[in-house]
């Protein structure tokens, strides 16, 4: 049975047909998508399955029906209790940590792989400071861990990612370098897949049952599938699989260990079948930030948000699906499809927290879509000053990794030509903005208009909201090729809600502005011939989890077995028209290691699938001859 997070989603099959028809209607799936199932209420009559477990939840029906998804009364009452928890003083007295020295604190850690590894960050990097500024006495220490170290902020590391004992020794050592009184762990993974994620747990279980472990802590999993569903293939390098983590957690769990978390609402398949960083990066997001506003309310002892958070995500995302905004991310999509059919350049530049999230979604499209890293690029001013990671200015690592608005001038700015599209996301609030970041912006917007490039430009928040400066902002904005205000008027009230919802409305800015760079980017590369019905047809193979995924997609789109599906994977991979035994029963993680570098490997195991008579240089050529992906698929199985 196909997991939940790798099945199709039945609303959008025809979404590459769709948005080459009419943009404005593939925004509209996307909304139909959103808003009808990542915010869909209880259906009662569901399977009754575990979808939020502890000591007091089991997987009988709720008063508003099964637990399904994040609006649940069951699920909310599950972030709540962790969010108590977590708020909770630490019971071991200062000196007594297992890692030797005083103890101080408490230590909260968000772990994941790519997107969920990335998210980790953006919620350690924006609750740190909210928790220095309102409980500084308390000693909270808010830190990621993500595969592959911070240079996965911006490209994927390929072996990091499968490497469950890495992963354990990096919690370890992020835990004796705190030395605190507590630790709460949250591992994301949305497909419950992760060897990441499932090395970290696994370092949590034992040290659960050894004399010396920490007393104090708090383990949980955050994924989308249910559990019985997580992965049972073998990691490599241990002997345990990430089903293997779940059953053992979900045993102390229900046994009573209220230490042991599983929280896995289900929000359905993706709009792009397999795609996470859409509704499982955004249900990640609403969760993660959810968690540690209210668990900031409670070590205040202040009153909970209300409306409830989750409500007000809901609310932001109607308003990036108002008729108005609608037409402006269709109008973005036509030019960024345009822009990635001329081989030209997509550029963000954004500041503060929605640059950030620019680069998520930038970093995003090299392993989805098989992009160049060069194809979508995103610029921040304070370039890692402002991304604040833990192992500082990344600027040395590479040209992808140079991401000031000073590297945008310097280098990027003069090459642009009318082939490019250059996105700009502002916030209508100042005091998020900041004011040397608005002018850097405003700078940038003048260096890109004599190119010619298309400008692209999103306006997130209140008119109210404007200073003079960052009206003038606006203004200039305004000669943009499409200029889209998204309002959030209700953001922005004064005065403000009470108890912390002002912590919250960066956080909702941020889920408004990935919601919009999704659309544009996910649109722009379904235009450009990588989406085939709502498949992604040129991802890059570069985790364990995608060797599965690719031969799940050669053999949905070819109708070949699965055997033949990864006989033909495995010749692009390694290059030969004959795959010998000792390969085809390899573990996958020496594939990953033996495509690292290649691109095209799923098209062209497409080609073998459907002319199996060819051989791979054949192949080659007829791809060279139409590198439209799409449109080659099209051709050979009409």
């Amino acid at each position: 049975m196909a997991s939940i997070t790798e099945s199709k989603n039945p609303l959008t099959g025809d979404m590459d047909v769709v948005c080459r028809r009419s943009p404005a209607e593939f925004v509209t799936l996307l909304r139909n998508v959103d808003l009808t199932q990542l915010f869909s209420p209880p259906t009662p009559g569901g399977d009754p399955v575990v979808n939020a477990t502890t000591a007091n939840t089991t997987n009988t029906t709720t008063d508003v029906g099964y637990v399904d998804g994040i609006m649940s009364l069951a699920f909310i009452d599950a972030i709540d209790r962790f969010a108590r928890a977590t708020a909770a003083p630490p019971t071991i007295a200062t000196g007594s940590s297992d890692c030797g020295g005083k103890g101080h604190g408490t230590l909260v850690v968000f772990g994941g792989a790519g997107t969920s590894g990335r998210l980790a960050y953006l919620c350690a990097h924006n609750f740190q400071r909210a928790f220095d500024a309102c409980a500084p006495d308390r000693g909270f220490k808010l830190r990621y861990l993500i595969a592959g170290g911070d240079r996965a902020l911006i490209a994927s590391q390929e072996s990091a990612e499968d490497n469950a004992l890495k992963a354990r020794e990096e919690l370890h050592c992020l835990i004796e370098k705190e030395n605190p009184q507590k630790v709460v762990y949250v591992g994301i993974t949305c497909g419950l897949s992760a060897p990441y994620v499932a090395g970290q747990v696994k370092y949590l279980l034992e040290l659960a049952d050894s004399p010396s472990g920490h007393p104090d802590f708090l383990c949980s999993i955050l994924g989308f599938n249910h559990p019985h569903m997580a992965r049972k293939i073998p990691i490599t390098g241990v002997t345990y699989t990430f089903s293997d983590i779940v059953t053992e957690l979900l045993s102390r769990s229900t046994a009573g260990d209220e230490r042991f978390l599983l929280l896995t609402p289900i929000y359905g398949p993706e709009a792009l079948t397999g795609s996470t960083r859409m509704k499982g990066g955004s249900a990640t997001k609403i969760i993660l930030d959810t968690m540690m506003t209210l668990t900031l309310c409670h070590v205040k002892s202040a009153p909970l948000p209300n409306p409830h958070p989750f409500k007000v995500f809901q609310h932001t995302a109607e308003q990036i699906y108002t008729p108005e905004a609608i037409s402006g991310i269709a109008s973005g999509i036509s030019l960024v499809g345009r822009t990635l059919n001329s081989r030209g350049k997509v550029i963000y530049l954004a500041a503060s927290s929605l640059g950030l999230v620019t680069l998520i979604d930038a970093s995003e499209c090299v392993p989805t879509y098989g992009a160049h890293w060069d194809d979508v690029r995103a610029f921040v001013p304070g370039g890692w000053g402002t991304v604040g990671n833990a192992e500082g200015d990344m600027a040395s690592c590479g040209e992808s990794y140079k991401i000031s608005m000073e590297d945008f001038t310097e280098t990027v700015a003069s090459s642009l030509t009318a082939m490019d599209t250059v996105i700009i996301f502002v916030c209508a609030d100042i005091t998020h903005m900041g004011a040397q970041s608005v002018q850097k912006l405003q700078g940038a917007l003048h260096r890109t208009l004599p190119s010619k490039a298309s400008v692209l430009s999103f306006v997130f928040g209140a008119q109210s909201a404007y200073s003079p400066q960052l009206q003038g902002l606006v203004d200039d904005l305004k000669t943009s090729t499409v200029c889209t205000p998204i309002p959030l008027d209700f953001l922005f009230v004064t005065p403000p809600p009470p108890t912390d919802s002002e912590v919250l409305i960066p956080s909702y800015l941020e889920f408004a502005a990935k919601l919009v760079a999704n659309a544009l980017t996910t649109g722009g590369f379904t235009l450009a011939g990588k989406v085939y019905h709502n498949i992604m047809i040129d991802l890059r193979v570069s985790n364990v989890k995608l060797v599965y995924r690719a031969v799940g997609i050669i053999e949905s789109l070819t109708g070949v077995s699965r055997d033949i599906a990864q006989q033909s994977l495995l010749r692009c991979i390694y290059e030969m028209d004959a795959v010998p035994d000792q390969i085809t029963q390899s573990h996958p993680s020496a594939h990953v290691e033996a495509v690292r570098g290649k691109d095209k490997i799923v098209p062209l195991a497409v080609i073998l699938s459907v002319c199996n008579t060819l051989s791979l240089s054949q192949a080659q050529a007829k791809l060279a001859a139409e590198p439209v992906v799409r449109s080659l698929i099209e051709s050979l199985t009409s």
